[in-house]
């Protein structure tokens, strides 16, 4: 996912032959990721371009300028490039199905020649110009949960005021995107603590998109952001500060807060999601063996729940199954154990055909609602996922019910 979609202009300098290309610039998303494209500012130059992407010679991307709404981006050496060219002829025309994401006067081509800067590094660093002077320092970061409503807080953080605002996920040009505003330049440890809270909030992964202060700019290239099914729950003002606090009280609960984090909004299947989860539940017993007497107290289930849930854990991790092949094998496990506080949980999940679901959601509400009283919230604001509550001891009986 990219917002940003910038042009402008620049020098390609060949260190060995001194020759230099003037090109166009162009910042814009290739594929849900931000590229650097470059292009001959004379159409009759494509040549020298491609010379110079085939000469394996060290190349510097200098004098560069770039217009945005907010002033024009410079640099005198952005930074030495490698330059990826592609060129392809083909006569024949493309697919009719992938002429649906273009307008009748945008077809798609199979004819193309691009050309893509990767650079060393993921930041690109730049001078900003504008009419007046920068105040302050502005930080943007990008994901936001399917459901999350645009919002506006303030926190104390460092000692001072930072003002947080999210444009939630319908803005036509701005969804995903949370806007950070303070005075003085945060330390590493409390812009960590800005987004983690951000994340634990929000319940999925933010990406750092860009910084201003003092008329520099840094702009991330590589997105690292997931979406989530919801934020936490409906006020983020209120819950947002009560997340901070424990965050900056608790740095020895980071590994909790990471894997929590991965738990509800990991890029990846519901299965990997789940598996995160098992992780932040053992962060929460320091790394010690999960035993079903302390998960029952801690997630407040019942001793056949917090069964189900080491099983899950134990099956998954030794054997590498999905959460729907973990619970065959244990029903396997428990038909000669009948009188097991699990058998009556599997028996009604086995033939379930939501029962992936039922189970990574039902994981992810409990862990949330802990989470929730672990910082002070009330569990009732908390946004269920799950049809069933798996803190009801017969949660897996109103199944059928629900669906």
């Amino acid at each position: 996912m990219s917002v940003f979609n910038l042009t402008g202009k620049g020098e390609l300098h060949c260190k060995k032959s001194g020759s230099v290309a003037k090109v166009k610039l162009k910042i814009s998303p290739v594929n849900g990721r931000t590229r650097l494209h470059c292009s001959p500012l004379q159409p009759n130059d494509s040549f020298s371009l491609a010379k110079l992407a085939f000469s394996h010679s060290e190349i510097a991307l200098k004098n560069v300028y770039f217009s945005s709404a907010a002033g024009v981006l410079s640099a005198d050496h952005l930074s030495d490039v490698y330059i990826n060219y592609l060129t392809s002829v083909d006569e024949q025309p493309p697919q009719l199905i992938t002429q649906l994401t273009k307008p009748p006067d945008n077809e798609h081509t199979l004819n193309l020649e691009a050309a893509y800067l990767e650079l060393p590094r993921s930041i690109l660093q730049v001078e900003l110009e504008v009419k007046q002077s920068i105040e302050g320092y502005q930080l943007m970061f990008i994901g936001a949960a399917q459901s999350l409503k645009a919002f506006k807080t303030k926190i104390i953080l460092g000692n001072q005021s930072i003002k947080i605002k999210s444009f939630g996920n319908c803005h036509p040009t701005l969804a995903g995107i949370i806007v950070a505003e303070f005075n003085s330049k945060l330390n590493g440890d409390n812009e960590t603590a800005l987004r983690i809270s951000l994340e634990l909030y929000l319940r999925q992964k933010l990406s750092f998109l860009a910084e201003i202060g003092h008329n520099k700019v840094n702009i991330n290239l590589i997105d690292h952001s997931t979406v989530s099914y919801s934020p936490l729950n409906n006020s983020p003002q209120h819950s947002f500060q009560k997340i901070k606090n424990f965050v900056i009280k608790n740095p020895s609960y980071r590994t909790y807060f990471r894997f929590l984090v991965e738990l509800a909004g990991n890029s990846g299947v519901i299965d990997d999601r789940l598996q995160n989860g098992f992780v932040a539940l053992e962060a929460l017993f320091d790394g010690n063996k999960l035993r079903k007497e302390k998960v029952s107290e801690k997630l407040k289930v019942s001793i056949g729940t917090a069964e189900l849930i080491v099983e899950l854990r134990n099956k998954m991790f030794h054997y590498g199954e999905s959460i729907a092949e973990t619970v065959q094998i244990v029903s396997r496990e428990k038909q000669v154990h009948t009188k097991s506080p699990l058998r009556p949980i599997i028996d009604e999940l086995k033939d379930n055909t939501d029962l992936s679901w039922v189970l990574y959601s039902g994981f992810t509400d409990l862990m949330f609602m802990y989470f929730a009283e672990l910082v002070g919230l009330g569990v009732g604001s908390v946004k269920r996922w799950c049809p069933v509550n798996l803190r009801d001891d017969d949660w897996y009986k109103k199944l059928k019910v629900d669906q």
